[in-house]
């Protein structure tokens, strides 16, 4: 079975901009949405302690950019939906550990300290409790980090997508 390139958003008249904003956009809102659902209870039913509103919003938003930018540039790499949902379940999995979300970063073993601040997910959960404790060095740290993943994934997403390398599918 040979594979072919996909060009569904030849069909219509959009550019590649609107189609992925277009496919961003709703993602974005169901991330935004679950972390909101997620401290909002945790707030209720644990009493979290936010010493900074403003920068709790502003490190979830940018969060849901960054994975939405890292999605964009996996989503060019996979052949398939499930392909591309295994890709982000291990990796999910594998960044957020490394970040300390499963266990704290204090805890963590000694390699796993080493290469953690190569892991998203360990400025997330910096910029993270930079929020809740009103750190905002810590805070902004983790943005720039953040934001530095996010545009070399929608770089890189954006390059594969303009020279035809976007995900392949069975002919």
């Amino acid at each position: 079975m040979s594979c072919v390139r996909s060009d569904s958003y030849s069909a219509v008249q959009s550019t590649r901009v609107e189609l992925l904003a277009g496919k961003a956009v709703p993602v974005l809102v169901m991330l935004l949405a679950q972390q909101t659902i997620i401290l909002g209870y945790a707030r209720l039913a644990f009493g979290l302690r936010v010493a900074s509103p403003p920068l709790l919003a502003g490190t979830v938003l940018v969060w849901a950019v960054t994975l939405l930018c890292i999605g964009a540039a996996l989503g060019t790499y996979a052949r398939s939906g499930s392909a591309l949902s295994a890709m982000v379940d291990i990796g999910s999995l594998t960044l957020t550990g490394l970040g300390g979300a499963f266990i704290p970063y204090a805890l963590l073993p000694t390699w796993a300290k080493a290469i953690a601040p190569v892991s998203p997910g360990y400025w997330a959960m910096r910029a993270l409790r930079g929020a809740l404790d009103g750190d905002v060095a810590g805070v902004l740290s983790g943005w720039l980090a953040l934001a530095v993943v996010a545009l070399v994934a929608a770089a890189f997403a954006v390059r594969r997508l303009n020279r035809g390398w976007g995900r392949e599918v069975p002919a």
